[in-house]
């Protein structure tokens, strides 16, 4: 018969088995009628207006279950330390119990429970904690979190103080012996007031919130409240799952993770996991999050490979580079400060920023704590809202070495903004977060990874290095990211030839629409009953009701962009690609210092591919007009900026607030941009009229492969110029 494995108990535990028998009687008399009058637990106290009763008087009630133990009440022959915990605390007690519920089956909620083990093991023993009672005694308590507070007094007070004694947070008269109580950062004012009497004080240390140093050197008392560990699981499930014997000790162990990943878990996992039916079952569910953080996202989807990402996009490669960075700190190979610690993403909905941040996460193999704005904000008043960005922030240096990822960071707002409602709201908040984000940066092992649509919408302050000390822009994904995606979540189902063909027409999804089309597939395969094909996967992917007309259109359109900007400024495409919905093209930033020439040449890409349109195919669509971020917006706002911001245009040197550049502008604003939209659009048509094979050629290409790098197109290109000046024959059109 196999034996079980037992490790010692932990020096702690003598001091725990006390402070669960006085939780479990203070529980029963809570459910009696006479609560309120001391039972023979707490009878066994001596009361001592001098401080608490001597810890060797505590230890002449009789000796615990333990050999080595050194405390034990009269009623703890009934009052056994394996029973009466409940993962869910679900023994349901009401007026019809008997008055003199037996304490042993009394159910202590798995919160009260955990603190009552940290705070035993904090103090080690009742003779550390007595002396922290003594007159004039203060006690910095370190690691809290505001969560624990209404807990962590209401064990101190039923469980751990003496007979006689009070806590007290307000300093006002009692009969009692006083323990005084504060928490950082709220009533911080009153300190000195507390200060002043000779009561012992606690205070609590939350993790997000200072406190003066005076409180954090000597003679001051400095406790750390670490995160429940393998030792502090291994009691509380003796404690609540039946004799100690009934659990195997060893298996248990050797199926949590590491230490490292167990001081990592939120107390909403610890809850969570102590749920599960069995002792066994809790380990498992410890170990799932385990794989969680280290393997997919949370929300169970693929996520992209970084490494084999990194050679495609310049995002996808700060990514891993950061990542290989946090790794070579973690070995102690490289300083934190020489670390690029923090990122922001920027790019249309659903081009897959959360995914990088997950990515980043898995492949660093460190937790991810992911938050956002519209999250902290639901939280409604402004006190409440700031409370949430506080403990999102603690929770990440909580969790260190982890990546902190923030969605919505645009919605922050910014202080240049003119508009007065709302200024003092936003000023806090803006306020809040950048003091959030510059205490994270002096404290390692956190990598910040921030997501937006609009980065200009951002107060500058934010976007400085040392904040967020990198900005780019995400894409759409590649054929190859696609690809990649679609093998990872059907590995095994599909051919290689079925891959490739999937991935041409995936263009144009996002991640995000991608992982919905595979889940959607999925299901109907479920549903139906059938194996999924590739067939059956198509369906999923398509993007409507596809017509050759539509889709040559839009591929026109992207030629036209594409050819002109190369011609324009050579290498500046990286990337072109079609779908029946839409097009995209990947340009190179463009650069910091631009000529009036330079700002010009890129108004007339923009509008290169209305020219396309008109030049090939006789007429034009609503493809170039739309929403903000259309080529006709960004054009206009390029040629507004010419004339009353960059000092280059008709009025010479003028500069105009951007809320004076929209409707209502002057009359001669308007007709001078005109005249420059108007110039932009005759030399679009010129170019593309002139290089007519090319953009047929790339149109043509973008209509059977759907995508084309930059390389290619500049091949393309290329061979579509005729060197001796000779006639341009049209290239024949692709039929799909």
């Amino acid at each position: 018969m196999k034996r079980t494995k037992i490790t010692p108990a932990p020096p702690w535990a003598p001091f725990a088995e006390h402070v669960i028998a006085r939780l479990r009687l203070r529980h029963a008399l809570i459910l009696d009628s006479a609560c309120g009058n001391p039972g023979e637990w707490e009878s066994s106290f001596a009361e001592d207006t001098n401080g608490p009763a001597p810890v060797e008087d505590w230890e002449t009630v009789g000796n615990s279950t333990g050999e080595n133990s050194s405390c034990r009440s009269p009623a703890s022959d009934r009052v056994a330390p394996n029973r009466g915990a409940t993962g869910e605390g679900d023994k349901k007690m009401g007026p019809s119990d008997e008055p003199d519920e037996d304490p042993a089956d009394i159910a202590i909620p798995t919160n009260e429970l955990l603190i009552a083990l940290q705070l035993a093991a904090a103090f080690g023993n009742e003779t550390e904690f007595r002396e922290q009672l003594a007159q004039g005694a203060i006690t910095v308590l370190h690691g809290l979190h505001t969560d624990d507070i209404k807990f962590l007094t209401s064990v101190i007070e039923d469980a751990m103080l003496p007979p006689g004694w009070a806590l007290e947070r307000v300093v006002r008269g009692s009969p009692h012996q006083t323990l005084l109580f504060a928490e950082s950062g709220v009533g911080a004012a009153l300190l000195p007031e507390r200060l002043a009497l000779r009561a012992p004080l606690f205070i609590a240390h939350i993790a997000s919130r200072d406190l003066p140093n005076a409180y954090l050197r000597p003679p001051c008392k400095q406790v750390t409240f670490l995160p429940p560990d393998a030792d502090v699981l291994m009691f509380l499930l003796r404690a609540s799952r039946g004799d100690m014997e009934a659990i195997d000790e060893e298996a248990i162990r050797a199926t949590l993770p590491s230490p490292e990943a167990m001081a990592k878990f939120s107390r909403e996992q610890w809850l969570i996991a102590l749920r599960a039916p069995t002792a066994h079952a809790v380990a498992e569910r410890f170990a799932g999050f385990t794989e969680n953080r280290a393997g997919k996202s949370f929300s169970g989807r693929v996520l992209p490979d970084l490494e084999a990402m990194a050679k495609r996009t310049p995002v996808h490669a700060e990514a891993w580079r950061m990542v290989r960075d946090l790794a070579a700190w973690k070995a102690g190979e490289v300083d934190w400060s020489e670390l690029t610690r923090s990122l922001l993403l920027h790019g249309a909905p659903g081009t897959g920023k959360t995914w990088i941040a997950q990515a980043m996460g898995k492949s660093a193999g460190v937790a991810l704590v992911q938050t956002s704005f519209a999250e902290w904000q639901a939280e409604g008043h402004l006190g409440h809202m700031l409370a949430a960005m506080r403990k999102s922030f603690a929770e990440a240096r909580a969790a260190a070495p982890c990546v902190m990822f923030i969605d919505e960071i645009d919605a922050v707002g910014s202080r240049e903004d003119r508009d007065p409602r709302n200024r003092n709201y936003r000023d806090q908040v803006i306020n809040a977060f950048l003091e959030e984000v510059d205490a994270l940066s002096r404290e390692p092992g956190v990598l910040l990874v921030g997501a937006c649509n609009y980065p200009t919408r951002i107060d500058p302050a934010i976007l400085r290095p040392g904040r967020f000390d990198v900005s780019l822009e995400v894409p759409l994904p590649d054929r190859h990211f696609l690809e990649a995606m679609l093998r990872d979540a059907l590995a095994g189902t599909l051919t290689d030839a079925d891959f490739a063909e999937l991935s041409r027409v995936a263009i144009g999804h996002t991640p995000a629409s991608l992982d919905a089309a595979i889940r959607a597939a999925k299901s109907e395969a479920r549903h139906s009953g059938r194996m999924l094909d590739a067939p059956m996967l198509r369906t999923f992917l398509g993007h409507g009701e596809e017509t050759s007309g539509d889709l040559k259109r839009i591929a026109m359109h992207e030629a036209g962009h594409a050819v002109v900007a190369d011609l324009l400024r050579p290498g500046s495409v990286r990337r072109v690609q079609v779908s029946p919905l839409h097009g995209f093209i990947e340009r190179a930033p463009a650069p910091v210092s631009m000529l009036l020439a330079d700002i010009e040449d890129q108004v007339v890409a923009l509008l290169a591919g209305r020219a396309a349109e008109h030049v090939l195919l006789g007429t034009v669509s609503n493809g170039s007009g739309g929403g903000d971020r259309s080529d006709l917006a960004l054009a206009t706002e390029l040629c507004m900026a010419i004339e009353h911001r960059y000092g280059m245009g008709s009025d010479g040197l003028l500069w105009s607030p951007e809320d004076v550049l929209t409707v209502g502008s002057p009359r001669a604003l308007r007709s001078h941009v005109r005249k420059r939209l108007d110039t932009a659009w005759q030399r679009a048509c010129d170019l593309v009229r002139e290089n007519t094979l090319a953009v047929e050629r790339v149109g043509n290409a973008l209509i059977g492969e759907r995508e084309l790098c930059g390389e290619t197109l500049h091949e393309l290109t290329t061979e579509a110029s005729e060197p001796d000046g000779s006639e341009r024959k049209r290239a024949q059109p692709v039929v799909e």
